[in-house]
């Protein structure tokens, strides 16, 4: 249309994107919640001692999980938004938020 308006990607390729970027954050979040049940376990089968190394091991990926989800949601949305960054474009200032 004539409304200048430049539209960015949407649909699969960005979804590849997406999975890409965040696929450290979904491991950790995979392993996070499996040492949370095998602490729970642990606990639940009498094993304090071994429940807190596990949880603490849980706590561990959890963190991570959050600084990869952090780090990808910066990449992203530097991606997603390189012409505005660039100066580029020419038109109105517009931002893709979604990171």
């Amino acid at each position: 249309t004539g409304s200048g308006v430049e539209w960015v990607e949407t649909g699969s390729g960005v979804e590849r994107m997406y999975d890409t970027m965040r696929a450290d954050a979904k491991d950790h979040a995979r392993l996070r919640n499996q040492f949370y049940m095998q602490a729970t376990q642990a606990y639940q089968a009498g094993n304090p001692a071994v429940a807190k190394e596990l949880s603490a091991k849980g706590k561990w990926h959890a963190q991570q999980m959050k600084e990869s989800h952090a780090h990808a949601s910066s990449a992203i949305y530097a991606q997603r938004n390189s012409m505005l960054q660039a100066g580029g474009g020419g038109g109105p200032a517009m931002i893709d938020p979604h990171g």
